[in-house]
């Protein structure tokens, strides 16, 4: 079958968006797919961009880019440097020029407040999301291609939303072609980011309107999809289908274990105001207080504010903030350490994707949860792979201390199940779509060209 994925991120922007399509595009190949990606071209300022990744892209594999939009230029071009991102060795982005302090400082902190009110005001009213200007861009691309040669098959992958627009016009224009709709979260029935109640109804219209025109929903988790049939109550439940977040499994299995004297813990990916890590560099604080002896790496964006509070609790001989890494990197990081650090959403539905390659991993979990119904707490459970606490710094602290003292007695690993699961192989993921097209295959028929 031939399709066209519809996905504004795609290697070398690296996120678990483009990171699970990647893998998808690549099995449904060998499963007889014809995949086309239609993407933009990045500016290095996104905090996902990682230069070289895009190497991982299968040669034969069409990668259709595009202009990003000039609200991508303000975003990552213009306001890229007042993000306060810290790179790998821990200093401010903007901070470079040292020779111009006065005026570096004056520049930064108008560039900051610019930033705070595109990104807590202009973005806010930016319907569906802030990449909403490639809608036309992308759509124009969209339009081309089909008239060149309709696809029988689009797949938008959402984040951002912006994708489901784009398929949405070429839905419109192309009828009889089949629309897959992938959300790796939810959209209108969010909690985040918060929206006061006029743009939420008008965010909940836009999607009412586009999901009465899709013939199929993807989600990551059975709660989202049960989300989904309780908002929208036209859809029915052979609609919406599930297929989790995955990982390379084979490829983690390959990556060597480099062996720490330090009981250490890890931390791949994003910290930010959905996900706050005060608390857990709280419970650092109290930890070394108590002249424990151990070491915290952590691996991803992480913003000057909280690089800061780190300082501020004199954490700086036990915390290395190791910056972005390359994927292999940052897993290989993650496993060289004793146990590895989830710290869950204050959501039902979201589902952090690196949970997946935790397991993989095959280390002990500290599962941090904000909400009761974590879905990440529930799979630590089910399979026994780590220990669940609140968002508490002294819980966190008292469980640290625990797996430290595992550690010390060479029980750590033994007390857990860490057993292989090959079951979450993006393979195994990808067999799933591919079943799932398969079964939908006998409700298409080939595309007519609009009039």
């Amino acid at each position: 079958m031939r399709i066209l994925h519809i996905n504004y991120y795609f290697p070398p922007i690296l996120n678990a968006r483009s990171i699970r399509w990647l893998n998808f595009v690549k099995y449904l190949k060998g499963c007889g797919h014809d995949v086309d990606i239609l993407t933009i071209s990045p500016k290095p300022g996104m905090a996902s961009y990682l230069e070289g990744s895009e190497s991982n892209i299968p040669s034969d594999l069409r990668v259709i880019r595009t202009y990003p939009g000039i609200l991508h230029h303000i975003n990552f071009g213009i306001l890229g440097r007042s993000r306060g991102q810290y790179s790998a060795h821990g200093s401010v982005l903007s901070r470079r020029n040292r020779l111009f302090r006065g005026i570096t400082f004056l520049r930064n902190c108008f560039r900051k407040i610019v930033f705070f009110f595109w990104r807590n005001v202009v973005c806010n009213l930016l319907i569906p999301d802030q990449f909403v200007d490639w809608w036309p861009i992308g759509t124009f691309a969209g339009i081309r291609l089909m008239k060149k040669d309709p696809y029988p098959c689009i797949i938008s992958s959402g984040l951002p939303h912006t994708d489901h627009l784009v398929a949405f016009i070429l839905k419109l224009f192309w009828p009889k072609t089949f629309w897959v709709a992938d959300y790796g979260d939810p959209w209108s029935f969010s909690r985040y980011p918060p929206r006061n109640k006029f743009i939420q109804l008008l965010h909940r219209f836009i999607e009412r309107t586009l999901l009465k025109t899709v013939d199929c929903i993807i989600v990551t988790t059975e709660e989202t999809r049960g989300g989904f049939l309780q908002h929208f109550s036209f859809l029915n439940a052979t609609q919406v289908i599930t297929i989790p977040q995955g990982c390379d499994t084979h490829m983690i299995a390959q990556i060597p274990t480099d062996q720490r004297a330090q009981f250490t813990v890890g931390y791949i990916g994003r910290f930010d105001s959905i996900r706050d890590p005060l608390p857990f560099f709280r419970a650092l604080s109290i930890l070394k207080d108590r002249n424990y002896v151990f070491r915290y790496l952590n691996v991803g964006v992480l913003q000057d504010y909280y690089a800061k509070a780190v300082e501020d609790l004199g954490l700086g001989d036990c915390v290395r903030l190791l910056g972005p890494r390359s994927h292999a990197d940052a897993l290989r990081i993650a496993k060289s350490c004793h146990v590895l650090l989830y710290w869950g959403n204050d959501s039902t539905y979201q589902l952090p994707s690196k949970i997946w390659e935790y397991l993989a991993l095959e280390k002990p979990i500290l599962c941090v949860t904000r909400h009761p119904e974590d879905i990440g707490a529930r799979i630590v459970r089910e399979f026994h792979r780590g220990i669940i606490v609140p968002c508490d710094p002294h819980r966190i602290a008292a469980a640290i201390r625990h797996l430290n003292r595992l550690w010390q007695t060479g029980t750590l690993d033994e007390h857990f199940d860490l057993s292989s699961m090959l079951e979450i192989d993006y393979r195994q993921r990808a067999h799933q779509l591919d079943r799932a097209l398969h079964a939908l295959s006998h409700h298409m028929e080939a595309p007519v060209r609009a009039d």
